[in-house]
């Protein structure tokens, strides 16, 4: 963070610049006089991004300060910096210490800025004041006068001088050579880049890294799920996996900020993939990547894209791996870093499959040292002796470490703001002091401590040291606590254990935990083996809580004391349910053939019913809550009947009949042609598409390709099912079976319902919506991260994985089948569960 680095530089005495202030004639604004102000700057090179400083000893102001301005010389830019650029400190008036303040505004620009302070509290200056700004540009070589202006109640001024000196015009530092791998190589393919530095030597912290490509090659609709970065920090011998901080990307260059992560000095190997990008034309180019920051890094790269038809691939040694846990399970679906020691060097990010396999393309030939990391599932070292393609296995080695989610608050209670850096202490046995940044649920995790029981405290720049508090952590656990300036901590911790109507412990669930009390949310836990749950950093106090579990009705109320730790008693109910049996027929009024997968869906269904016809041609749903429905019957055939109104009550079982009007059916009836391919880049298309065969290849809707019909495919497509950027599509509609993904991603929206026979993945990413219903006989792996968005999902068979993490939202999940996981994690609330 810039904050740290300008504490930094101040600390260990860099050569500075110190402005000596400018004395000014009185007039009806308030002076400060000029040996109350200084000025520095820790780079005093034209041009230069630096930190400005001003520093007052006594400021005397009368009433509250609304904004800060300062107005610099033509040639000074603000250009880009924003809040997180900024550090004000004041003396407020009856208080003996400067307090860090916020600033309101946004971003900046030009020569002159001014920060709002409107709506703080307590502005009223009488003491000492700091104001820094980091990343502004020196203007041109010579001597200059720049202001400052406090405003509000009062306004009082400070002119200060100073001087710039000529540039040394350095080049930027090169790096040692970079590989670029692309996988495939295909010219329009979706590929894998992944840019590998041996060794780079960055002076200071990098906040940005930019990808610069020929003008054919496309970042459309990818975002930060889609870029993984591994650097070797300085004073570490392993890179580290971290995460960046941009959105979307489009065009052929992106940006991938890095501005508000801890420590990025690099000093050894580095790798970034970008997954998804799309490869420009056939041919020889060079790609540019620049580290940007305290200094500037910057290698070209040249690479090969092969045309369509072409195997671009001149790599002959392959190693599979296949990596397990310390369990023996397989690890599906992770990013991993790959280190090769033997006849080349090589640090790469592959990604296991579903059943924890990762290739790894080796230049040549020999015996290698492969190190393999992860930071959730531990590292291993193995020696392999590649040639062709060679399988290994890897068994992980799991640190046994555990982490603390720290809250840091104040004497009244109140957390302390995000960005503040805390140092963490707790004797000899915890070992050297801990830092970390406050994120914005106000806490701070630290990782990799060793298990045992610990005497914390909290120190931080502005407030000094926190009362002191003891923590126990458990190996591959995260211990909450609250670290506090106050009396008592003002947080607790809601336990409870969860029970089935029938006495026995609801062990290795997901519940929703509804609390009201001194605060009222709602959380989504996991039960353990022994039904035991928990909600962490809820305010302390007595709580009145309820828990629902699917296949139960909710739990009664439940009064418990989270401050004394008291455990709430949880006992679900039984669902009071009826039936609804009958008939679906087609066109000709007869039934439907045994075996017949139908999906009933009701706007008071929780989740869609699917059933099979039986061997009589008829259906039954059990498990439905009284009530008057509007049921609606669906096949993949046939598409959806008229709605028909079913009252279901308890212990009862209602009728009903569905049927389909003529016109029902949707998939094409009659085989034709095959086609290559489907690819839209920014079309239009004003009514359905329709292949009465097999595609061959994708189906590609790109940029803002608008599609104001249906896409109907009476067979099988052989590639992937794509929707992104902007793109845009009424309904999918695939009668056979999808053999690779589907994909919506950015701002991709299907503004129907998604129907394919099978399919690997299913990905909603980004800001990416399914609006309407997914429903698949079978499929491997759902994923809906980020702000992605489904209606339903509904798989008539098995499903390998379901994963819905981030702010993504699902209406309801109904598998028919087996699922081998199930993970559902929603957005940390602001209280920091």
């Amino acid at each position: 963070m810039r904050v740290d680095r300008h504490v930094t530089f101040s600390l260990i005495a860099v050569a500075i610049l110190v402005v000596g202030a400018l004395a000014v004639s009185p007039a009806v604004l308030g002076l400060v006089a000029a040996d109350d102000v200084s000025l520095t700057a820790e780079d005093d090179e034209a041009g230069a991004a630096t930190s400005h400083t001003w520093t007052f000893d006594d400021v005397d102001y009368e009433g509250e300060v609304e904004t800060i301005t300062v107005d610099y010389p033509v040639g000074t830019s603000f250009n880009g910096l924003d809040n997180d650029d900024v550090s004000v400190a004041i003396t407020r008036d009856g208080e003996s210490e400067p307090t860090d303040i916020s600033v309101n505004a946004d971003t900046y620009s030009g020569s002159q800025a001014t920060f709002d302070l409107s709506g703080i509290y307590n502005t009223d200056i009488d003491g000492p004041v700091t104001v820094a700004v980091d990343g502004l540009e020196n203007p041109s070589a010579g001597d200059h006068e720049a202001t400052l202006t406090f405003e509000g109640d009062d306004t009082v001024t400070a002119n200060a001088v100073f001087t710039v000196t000529e540039s040394e015009n350095t080049e930027p530092t090169e790096p040692a050579e970079a590989d670029l791998t692309l996988d495939p190589e295909l010219e329009g393919a979706a590929s894998t880049h992944t840019w590998a530095f041996d060794d780079v030597d960055y002076d200071g912290d990098v906040d940005s890294i930019t990808v610069e490509y020929p003008d054919s090659t496309s970042f459309d609709g990818l975002d930060d799920d889609d870029v993984s970065v591994a650097i070797t920090r300085d004073g570490e011998r392993e890179p580290t996996e971290i995460d960046v901080n941009s959105d979307t990307y489009g065009g052929s260059q992106a940006t991938f900020d890095l501005s508000r992560i801890y420590n990025t000095d690099i000093d050894g190997a580095v790798s970034i993939a970008i997954t998804g990008i799309e490869n420009p034309l056939a041919g020889d180019h060079e790609a540019t990547l620049t580290f940007e920051g305290d200094d500037t890094v910057t290698t070209e790269t040249a690479f090969t894209v092969a045309a369509d038809g072409e195997d671009g691939d001149d790599t002959d040694e392959t190693l599979v791996a296949e990596i397990v846990d310390t369990d023996g399970d397989a690890v599906e679906n992770t990013d991993f870093v790959v280190e090769l020691e033997g006849p080349s060097e090589d640090v790469t990010v592959v990604t296991t499959d579903n059943d924890g396999l990762a290739e790894i393309d080796v230049s040549e030939a020999g015996t290698y040292d492969v190190t393999i990391t992860t930071q959730e599932a531990g590292t291993v070292t193995d020696t392999v002796a590649v040639s062709g393609t060679t399988e290994a296995l890897f068994a992980l080695e799991s640190p046994e470490t555990g982490a603390i989610g720290a809250l840091i608050t104040d004497a009244d209670g109140d957390p302390l703001p995000e960005g503040t850096w805390v140092t963490l202490s707790g004797g000899d046995d915890f070992g050297a002091d801990r830092t970390g940044l406050l994120e914005a649920d106000r806490t701070v995790l630290l990782e990799g401590i060793e298990p045992g029981t610990y005497d914390l405290s909290a120190t931080t720049s502005a407030s000094g040291e926190t009362n002191t508090t003891t923590v126990t952590v458990s190996a591959n656990e995260t211990t909450p606590t609250e670290l506090t300036y106050g009396d008592v901590p003002t947080s607790a911790t809601l336990e409870g254990t969860v029970s089935t109507p029938d006495g026995n412990a609801l062990a290795d669930e997901t519940v929703v935990v509804e609390y009201d009390g001194p605060e009222s949310g709602v959380s989504i836990v996991e039960t353990d083996a022994d039904g035991n749950f928990a909600v962490h950093r809820v305010a302390a106090g007595t709580y009145e809580v309820t828990v629902t579990a699917a296949a139960y009705d909710s739990s009664d109320s439940v009064l418990v004391d989270a401050e004394s730790g008291e455990t709430a008693e949880i006992v679900l109910n039984d669902l009071e349910s009826g039936s609804i049996v009958g008939t679906v027929t087609d066109a000709d009024g007869e039934p439907l053939p045994d075996g017949t997968w139908v999906s009933f869906s009701a706007d008071g269904f929780e989740t869609d019913k699917t059933v099979q016809i039986d061997d009589n041609g008829e259906f039954l749903l059990e498990g439905i809550e009284p009530g008057s429905y509007e049921v609606v019957a669906e096949t993949l055939a046939f598409g959806e009947t008229d709605a028909v109104t079913v009252d279901v009550t308890a212990d009862e079982t209602a009728g009903a009949a569905f049927t389909y009007a003529q016109d029902g059916a949707d998939v094409p009836e009659d085989r034709g042609e095959d086609v290559t391919e489907l690819r839209f880049q920014s079309d239009t298309v004003t009514e359905d598409v329709v292949v009465h065969g097999d595609v061959d290849g994708n189906v590609v809707l790109a940029g803002n390709t608008q599609i104001d019909g249906k896409i109907l495919i009476a067979g099988d497509v052989d590639g992937d099912v794509v929707v992104r950027g902007a793109s845009s599509v009424d309904r999918i509609l695939v009668a056979g079976d999808v053999d690779g993904d589907v994909r919506l991603l950015g701002s991709g929206t299907v503004a129907g319902d998604v129907t394919v026979g099978s399919a690997e993945i299913v990905a909603v990413r980004g800001n990416a919506a399914l609006e309407g219903t997914l429903t698949a006989d079978d499929i491997g792996t759902v994923e809906v991260v980020g702000s992605g968005s489904v209606g339903e999902v509904t798989v008539d068979g098995p499903a390998t994985n379901m994963e819905l993490t981030g702010g993504s939202t699902v209406g309801s999940v109904a598998v028919a089948g087996d699922i081998d996981s199930f993970e559902a994690v929603a957005a940390r609330p602001s209280t920091g569960q």
